[in-house]
């Protein structure tokens, strides 16, 4: 029987953590438990444990509010018998500490984003960092900038291992593009670090060009109302269509339907970042060409004028000069739709993920005595 490997997350799991979901249905040599507080989606099909019981829910809730392991973690391992625990943001890895200090097993924990980014200036978080630092056994990056950040908290450099988002190709058919039109695509939810505000102010400065073109945002947030009156100051209100909360088959099929994808991410005024957004991957997957921001671990795959264009961050004269020159080079625009493909398959298949992630595992088991 495969090893068995207990995944955590509080939330299982946001629409947008479809890479966790794709890693955990493809382990290949251990066998995933996942336990979580909160089932949200991509539970199908999945063995999920929750807490029995209603009072057993609030008491594990208040337990992760204090930061502490959700007792139901306790009696789930002595019945499953894991080899090891993974634990998906930084948060909920140091949540289960107190787990892994009783039990004896092995602490995995991957890091996605705004989890090296914010949390870490956060009352309290550096300083638990720290205890993280010393008591987790293997540490997972998502990208070497992602790494780096990590090793300014403390972190050790010899138990962080990078393991880049992982894409099931058979799903994301590539469609060559060899010119691009008008139509602009920016998917995301509506927060500071997606950079929709300075997408809307390109399409304005595009406009007064002249110049046709139609922005469609798929995803929804608290900034909606101010990004449609934003919109609307600018004169573009019927140029931009905000589409809300959609599925990811209406994004799936949003990459084949427009010209150009933005990804105009920044750095919030609260510290949040990126890790590598995995609409970019699921966007060169397909074939459309990219403009992206030199923001965290961007670059790591869009490499600009090879895989995609690159423009500063929150610089919206640069992003529209950007646009115009894709629509302006027909011939630019056919290469990076072949090289944005070709980096995928090389950097970012789900085959290597999952690799990658399981020798992870492999190593943390072989030094267990």
């Amino acid at each position: 029987m495969p090893p068995r490997v207990l995944h955590f997350k509080s939330i299982y799991l946001n629409r947008s953590e479809t890479f966790i979901d794709r890693l955990i249905r493809h382990l290949q040599r251990y066998d995933p438990i996942v336990a979580t507080l909160f089932p949200k989606h991509y539970t199908e099909n999945l063995p999920i444990y929750t807490p029995s019981g209603w009072w057993a829910w609030r008491r594990d809730c208040w337990l992760k509010q204090l930061n502490r392991t959700p007792r139901f973690l306790y009696g789930l391992c002595r019945r499953l018998q894991p080899a090891l625990v993974h634990a998906h943001f930084g948060l909920d890895g140091y949540r289960l500490i107190g787990l892994a200090r009783k039990t004896g097993l092995p602490l995995v924990v991957s890091f996605y984003g705004h989890d090296v980014s914010r949390l870490p200036d956060a009352a309290g978080w550096q300083r638990r960092y720290q205890r993280l630092a010393l008591q987790g056994t293997r540490f997972i990056a998502a990208t070497e900038a992602m790494k780096q950040q990590l090793l300014r908290l403390g972190f050790p450099e010899t138990r962080i291992a990078v393991v880049r988002f992982g894409l099931d190709l058979h799903q994301f058919a590539f469609q060559a593009r060899h010119q691009a039109g008008p139509r602009l695509l920016l998917v995301g939810r509506l927060v500071e670090k997606k950079g929709h505000a300075v997408a809307l102010e390109a399409v304005a400065r595009l406009h007064a060009l002249g110049i046709e073109a139609r922005l469609s945002c798929l995803g929804d947030g608290p900034l909606r109302n101010a990004l449609k009156e934003k919109a609307q100051k600018l004169g573009i209100a019927d140029r931009v269509l905000f589409y809300g909360e959609v599925t990811n088959e209406q994004v799936h099929d949003a990459y084949y339907t427009h010209d150009v994808l933005l990804v105009p991410s920044q750095t919030a005024t609260d510290g949040d970042q990126e890790g590598l957004p995995n609409v970019l991957i699921e966007g060169l997957a397909c074939g459309i060409p990219v403009i992206a921001t030199r923001h965290a671990g961007i670059p790591e795959l869009v490499q600009h004028e090879s895989t995609g264009l690159l423009v500063p961050e929150g610089d919206a004269e640069a992003l529209a000069a950007a646009i115009l020159r894709l629509m302006e080079t027909p011939g630019l625009v056919a290469r990076l739709s072949y090289a944005g493909r070709l980096a995928v398959e090389q950097l970012h298949s789900l085959e290597r993920m999952v690799g990658d992630v399981e020798a992870v595992y492999d190593d943390v088991l072989k030094c267990i005595p």
